[in-house]
């Protein structure tokens, strides 16, 4: 067993959440913790075997969390100095105090936990004497977790829970009944997503710091600022050697680095993890049937549209265009088959859980409900790993500074959408993914909100039991049991939706025909979790099913 405790020693952290910038992180995030690990072995010595500390406690799974609950304090808007500014930005007026200082608004979220305590537990980590010793030596050098003013002391713990370690304070005792035992949980069931850590890590820190650069840029301006005054001040005899190696640093600062200074981009999530409370029914979650998709959507927020808000009828031009997006910001090309849904050879994918789905987030059931469109989710079939979505879509969903990115859409006669990934909290029930999913304890009555287009061709154009059965099978494609209960109708449950004739058909690919479509109430013996997307259009948007009965 492995335990690293933390102790804020202000009685408070200063971490802004990558969720809100208006509030603090709680529970504290293990990548956070171990950045904090990080810098602490690259300000020290870089001691061979601290290297290897990192590195093994990277490709451990993800530990145990113990931490009391957390009151957020009020969060003010504070108006700070920035960097100084050249002169020629400001003009002041003549005899007055030359102040080359501007303000900006800044927030400072503060999270006071009810004990200031905290313990990462990997509980069948048994690390080598050199490596806990090297992550002990490690932790008693960092001095801060998040905002610098965030002080804390780390410590590598040597008592198993429930045991007070020798020479430590009493109130390191995990038995401690303020503290709470967050369990590692699935995303698409869990109560918090953490930022968490895994192999390459380090790497990848290592890679966004771009010390190597920095280092050898710096050297080369540092031989140019000292060659400089020395070839006007060199006599004849050794100027002109002078002189060559001054234009020779000059030609290697120029070819090198031709934009000035190496960047330090500021890190991005590799991964991130799922936590439950232990006995929580998010610890419990039966084993429902799921689709092919995972539950965990990521989510992206319209933030303005030139004309009015788009409406639902939008649909295949807004997930059309977001697709052509990821594909083009993909850092792998050709783009992965679970992402473009396409082999190499321009085949579909041969894949058993399908790939990547685009769906509407419209406004719909609620009383006065329009249909209008909030957002788009994307479903990642869940044999993809999170490091693997993480690595691929991180140019698209992160900026350099690893906030989300913002990007637009043109949607021709639509006008263009503005769309960024939601990442915080939302009052918006369409924009929560659960809305969808019905995770953890899933339903067992869903309908339709956008149409089914059905995959075959009917013998009969108005035979309602064949549509059933076509419904039945696209059940079964997904991964689905057979439902008990099967309605076709023209029209969806949920207010603001529209009818089979108001959305727009799609397009057959083989001969150009408009493809049959259909909403559905369906009934299941027992409840499934979705996203649940049938028929044809299903990677499209078409087909979208959301539960009817209330989710918890």
């Amino acid at each position: 067993m492995l335990t690293i405790a933390l102790e804020y020693l202000n009685g408070w952290t200063l971490s802004t959440s990558v969720a809100d910038r208006e509030e603090s992180e709680w529970p504290p995030h293990l990548d956070r913790v171990f950045m904090a690990l990080v810098a602490a072995h690259f300000e020290g010595q870089e001691e061979p075997v601290g290297r290897a500390a990192l590195e093994w406690l990277e490709s451990q799974p993800d530990p145990v969390l113990y931490c009391s609950p957390a009151q957020q304090r009020t969060t003010v808007v504070t108006f700070v100095p920035v960097n100084d500014r050249s002169k020629s930005h400001y003009s002041t007026p003549s005899g007055s105090m030359q102040l080359y200082r501007d303000r900006q608004p800044r927030t400072f979220p503060v999270a006071v936990p009810d004990d200031p305590v905290v313990c990462f537990v990997w509980e069948a980590a048994e690390p080598p004497p050199e490596i806990r010793q090297a992550l002990d030596r490690l932790c008693r050098e960092v001095t801060s977790v998040g905002h610098s003013a965030s002080l804390v002391r780390m410590w590598v713990r040597t008592a198993p829970p429930g045991e007070s370690a020798a020479g430590s304070a009493s109130t390191t005792d995990l038995s401690d009944e303020r503290r709470q035992r967050w369990m590692p949980s699935d995303l698409a069931t869990a109560t918090a997503r953490l930022r968490s850590i895994g192999p390459g890590r380090l790497l990848e820190l290592e890679r966004r710091f771009n010390r190597e650069g920095s280092d050898a840029y710096w050297t080369l301006k540092r031989q140019f600022d000292d060659l400089k005054p020395r070839v006007k001040q060199a006599k004849k005899q050794t100027k002109k050697e002078l002189q060559a190696q001054l234009t020779e640093v000059e030609t290697r600062l120029a070819n090198e680095f031709p934009e000035g200074p190496p960047v330090s981009l500021r890190p991005t999530p590799l991964r991130w993890q799922g936590y439950a409370l232990a006995g929580s029914r998010e610890t419990l979650v039966p084993a429902c049937p799921q689709t092919h998709w995972s539950g965990d959507l990521l989510v992206f927020r319209f933030l303005s549209t030139r004309q009015a808000a788009l409406p639902l009828t939008a649909t295949q031009q807004v997930c059309e265009a977001l697709r052509n997006c990821l594909l083009a910001g993909s850092t792998v090309q050709p783009a992965p088959e679970w992402l473009c849904g396409h082999q190499p050879d321009g085949r579909p994918a041969n894949r058993e859980r399908g790939h990547l789905a685009l769906f509407p987030l419209p406004h719909v059931g609620r009383q006065h409900a329009s249909g209008h469109l909030l957002g788009v989710a994307l479903a990642i079939p869940r044999d993809v790993p999170q490091t693997e979505l993480t690595a691929v879509l991180r140019e698209v969903l992160y900026d350099k500074s690893g906030q989300p990115r913002e990007f637009s859409l043109l949607l021709g006669g639509a006008g263009v959408a503005s769309l960024v990934l939601q990442t915080g909290r939302t009052t918006r029930q369409s924009l929560q993914p659960h809305t969808w999913t019905a995770a953890p304890w899933g339903a067992t009555r869903w309908a339709t909100v956008t149409p089914v287009a059905l995959d075959r061709h009917l013998r009969q154009a108005h035979s309602w039991d064949e549509v059933t059965a076509v419904l039945r099978d696209t059940c079964r494609r997904i991964g689905l049991p057979i439902p008990r209960v099967i309605v076709p109708s023209p029209v969806s449950m949920f207010i603001g939706a529209l009818t089979t004739r108001e959305m727009p058909r799609l397009v057959r690919k083989s001969d150009g025909g408009l493809i049959r479509q259909v909403h559905a109430y369906l009934e299941f013996d027992e409840p499934v979790v979705g996203p649940i997307l049938l028929g044809a259009g299903r990677y499209r948007g078409y087909g979208l099913c959301r539960p009817l009965q209330e989710i918890d």
